[in-house]
């Protein structure tokens, strides 16, 4: 799919003729026999490369969670995002599908593997010695601060992430942890 730009989805009435959802296993089965297509099949393929379920008809390709959300909802998604609540590409529940702005839906993302800190928007600055926090808003990067602890240079972020951001990041493994701990000692300070 082209960056920036969605395909519109075919209407509402022609999806509901071709495909069966099973809202439990957020699974579409053909309901129609064609060329290639058995009835009662599973439609669709899955892209090895993106992690996303595709579905073709008439010859044009669609991702399967927005083909899903429109059925599942009614709602056309249109040129919004469609994040999937576990991060797992292929689990398209309509219970596992929301509608996000771009914006918001970079916001959620997990930290990158390039990550180095092991927290996002937080990095060691060389010339100072000391560790910046940064986030990044309507396109733009703004400077948080700079700190002489890495727990301080988080809990900035994590702060300016719950003023700033429409949702919140999905942490995983040592950024989980982190985050936790942090949440943790924070809540033990405020009960003092």
């Amino acid at each position: 799919m082209n960056k920036g730009k969605t395909k519109p989805l075919p209407p509402l009435a022609k999806l509901n003729e071709l495909f069966t959802l099973d809202h439990e296993t957020g699974e579409l089965t053909w309901k129609v026999r064609r060329q290639g297509v058995t009835f009662g099949a599973r439609a669709g393929t899955l892209n090895k490369h993106t992690g996303y379920r595709l579905i073709r008809i008439d010859g044009i390709g669609y991702q399967e969670h927005r083909v899903i959300y429109y059925m599942a909802t009614g709602d056309d998604p249109g040129s919004l995002h469609i994040d999937h609540v576990d991060t797992c590409r292929s689990n398209n529940r309509p219970s596992n599908l929301q509608l996000v702005t771009r914006q918001a839906n970079n916001q959620a993302k997990t930290a990158q593997n390039n990550n180095t800190s092991g927290f996002t928007g937080v990095s060691f600055f060389k010339q100072t010695d000391k560790w910046m926090a940064y986030i990044k808003v309507d396109g733009k990067s703004k400077h948080l601060g700079l700190f002489v602890n890495f727990d301080d240079a988080c809990k900035c972020r994590i702060e300016a992430e719950l003023n700033l951001f429409t949702i919140q990041p999905r942490r995983e493994g040592a950024q989980l942890e982190l985050y936790e701990r942090l949440q943790a000692t924070e809540s033990a300070v405020e009960s003092v």
